[in-house]
């Protein structure tokens, strides 16, 4: 039987390891940002800002997330 709680906690914990390691030498609210954006990509299956937000099921209001995300992918040029 699968433990279905426990797959997902190997996936975001090897999810938070590759995402550690492609961020090294960032701060760490851009280290912060690449896991989210990644982890976003990977549970929405699409590279929309709003379906990544979405799929972060974030308390804020989804336009928060948005342009949240929005501000950080203009400010990213590493």
């Amino acid at each position: 039987m699968i433990n279905y709680n426990r797959l997902g906690y190997e996936i975001k914990r090897d999810l938070t390891t590759f995402s550690e390691k492609i961020s090294k030498g960032l701060t760490i609210p851009k280290s912060k940002f690449v896991t989210q954006m990644i982890y976003g990509i990977l549970a929405g299956n699409k590279v929309h800002l709003s379906e990544i937000a979405r799929s972060l099921n974030e308390t804020i209001r989804l336009k928060k997330t948005i342009w949240r995300l929005s501000r950080n992918l203009s400010a990213f040029e590493e």
